[in-house]
């Protein structure tokens, strides 16, 4: 789910959430400052145990549209909560969420994940992982929830756009 955050040349109403869009714009949408964005990403039934050890987590994407602009640099938070509902179609319903207070950096290369149906991943998020199943909460079968601020712009698939081809956690 996208919900456009405030931005020197905003054009669409902030907090609202784009709950049509077949694609997900990683960044901004219509270019490199135009509309900054929030993305939610949640995946359900994590089969993982509490405390479980993982060597590697990251976000596999597929290309939608090859539309980048550079310099691209994204911010990855979890969603500071046991088990996260399911997105709600209100106004705000990703960015008053609890995020975590780690987050992870992601600088993407010029030109990465710009070439349609092109597969890639965000850097490793292992470490907002363990904290999901290091959390007092956590049970095996639990959602986690990651979402994605930025610069610059990445089109990839969506689950209602292309759900075969939509973001996976690896």
């Amino acid at each position: 789910r996208i919900a456009p955050l405030a931005g020197q040349t905003q054009t669409k109403t902030v907090g609202t959430v784009d709950w049509t869009s077949s694609d997900l714009e990683l960044g901004c949408e219509g270019g490199a400052a135009k509309d900054p964005q929030m993305v939610g990403l949640r995946f359900a039934g994590i089969n993982l145990a509490k405390n479980k050890v993982i060597k590697k987590a990251y976000i596999e994407f597929e290309v939608d549209e090859p539309t980048a602009a550079d310099p691209c640099v994204l911010k990855i938070w979890s969603e500071d909560n046991d088990n996260p509902s399911t997105f709600t179609n209100t106004n705000n319903a990703l960015t008053s969420r609890p995020k975590s207070s780690d987050f992870i950096t992601w600088t993407v290369p010029a030109g990465y994940l710009n070439v349609e149906d092109e597969k890639g991943n965000t850097p490793e998020i292992t470490s907002l992982v363990h904290a999901n199943l290091n959390r007092a909460g956590w049970a095996k079968g639990n959602a986690m929830a990651f979402y994605i601020t930025g610069t610059g712009r990445r089109v990839v698939e969506s689950y209602d756009g292309e759900a075969p081809a939509a973001a996976a956690l690896v």
